[in-house]
């Protein structure tokens, strides 16, 4: 091997030496996007740090909401939801949108739970107004009790409601819906006919990352781990 050869190995030897220690073969990884750890996080010791008033109660389910506007059905996708008892659920939407006013017109609107596999009409219902898109095709639906809210036959749940009070909540008007009907498809129902939340994952949103999740596999039983508990 000539001299000029060994000078070009010892050369290039180098520079994989250089390139390892600045990291050159590693991966980059943006910075919004976040190594996912199987490990738990030790939430224990309690190290809080107040971030002022967030509004920090997400995820909750993903939802599309139908209402019938100027004889058409319309949908829109919420994330202020809860329930207010046994009977009684809250949906909050903002008072722009188009939805409001056949809510407030027909004091009755459908909730429908999301799926995964309807995820990208639901996503695409929540950007389009009904004040300048037909959505009345995006979702096959059916009517039931209620003739003005329009149900999804798509979705594992869906509940058509009565409007039994509006409340004005600055930008918002808060709907509390009395739950007239549920509809759940064949596939996710128990034995005892109740909802098997386990076979449906429905799909939760959360708010400050702007992303749908998937609920996951029980971790406990209600009522069950307590046992597990004692006071020191």
């Amino acid at each position: 091997m000539n001299h000029s050869k060994i000078v070009n190995l010892v050369l290039a030897a180098a520079l994989v030496v250089l390139l390892l220690k600045m990291n050159f073969f590693t991966p980059t990884v943006s910075e919004d996007v976040k190594v996912q750890s199987n490990e738990p996080i030790d939430f224990s010791k309690g190290n809080q740090k107040s971030i002022g008033a967030d509004y920090s109660f997400f995820p909750t389910p993903a939802v599309v909401v139908g209402t019938k506007v100027n004889g058409k059905a319309n949908w829109l996708t919420a994330s202020n939801v809860g329930h207010m008892g046994r009977k009684h659920l809250f949906v909050g939407s903002q008072k722009v949108h188009h939805s409001n006013i056949g809510i407030k017109e027909n004091m009755t609107l459908s909730v429908s739970m999301v799926s995964e596999s309807m995820m990208a009409k639901a996503d695409y219902v929540g950007m389009k107004s009904g004040k300048d898109t037909d959505k009345s095709k995006v979702f096959d639906h059916f009517y039931g009790e209620l003739k003005n809210a329009p149900l999804i036959k798509e979705a594992p749940v869906t509940m058509e409601c009565k409007v039994v009070k509006i409340m004005d909540v600055g930008l918002y008007d808060y709907f509390v819906l009395e739950v007239v009907n549920t509809y759940v498809n064949e596939s996710i129902l128990a034995e005892n006919g109740k909802i098997n939340y386990q076979d449906f994952h429905p799909l939760l949103f959360e708010m400050s990352t702007m992303k749908y999740i998937p609920t996951a596999n029980p971790v406990g039983s209600g009522f069950q781990e307590a046992k597990k508990y004692k006071i020191n």
